[in-house]
């Protein structure tokens, strides 16, 4: 649809993005491998792309997560690149009004049960992603390293609820600080 309309290509790619909060795993995996394929062809990403690539980190179906991790590697190279990279750093520490119990767990003897798994799910995967973005090189490590990656990413490892959290943000610390010279 993109490709053959050029006169429609902003609105097809806009519509993908329409796409991206929907509640089907399926739909959410096949929007984000078209995007980007249509962000090729567009050459120009939409501010509004960031937030709900962002959110798609909850999702507990690995592929989502697979597939809005490779539209942050392809997003980085484009204008949006402060923001993702803002934006996946803040997702590291959650607020705590980011984090939703059911309602029929407030009671008063439910109160020692986790928080809600989406918002660690989304902390472990954000963690993933700033691994990959700073492994890709020097510079992109840089720019977290100057958005103050590393406190954010020790509060991840800190988190003794999620597991995963800990294990992508160790790893993600450990490339992160890696000496200049290893660049090479």
């Amino acid at each position: 649809m993109a490709q053959g309309n050029p006169k429609y290509q902003k609105q097809v790619y806009k519509g993908l993005i329409a796409l991206l909060p929907c509640t089907s795993p399926k739909a959410q995996q096949l929007a984000l491998q078209t995007v980007r394929i249509v962000q090729e062809i567009v050459k120009v990403a939409h501010p509004s792309i960031v937030e709900p690539l962002l959110n798609l980190l909850r999702s507990l179906h690995l592929e989502v997560q697979y597939e809005a991790i490779e539209l942050i590697q392809d997003l980085v190279h484009y204008d949006v690149r402060p923001a993702l990279l803002k934006g996946l750093v803040a997702l590291l520490k959650p607020a705590k009004e980011g984090i939703q119990t059911p309602k029929i767990l407030n009671a008063a003897e439910m109160t020692s049960l986790p928080e809600s798994l989406p918002v660690f799910v989304q902390q472990a995967a954000a963690a993933k992603a700033i691994r990959t973005l700073a492994q890709a090189g020097p510079a992109l490590s840089g720019e977290l390293l100057a958005l103050g990656v590393v406190p954010h990413l020790l509060c991840a490892v800190g988190n003794q609820r999620h597991a995963d959290s800990q294990r992508q943000a160790s790893l993600a610390l450990e490339v992160s600080t890696r000496p200049a010279s290893t660049w090479l």
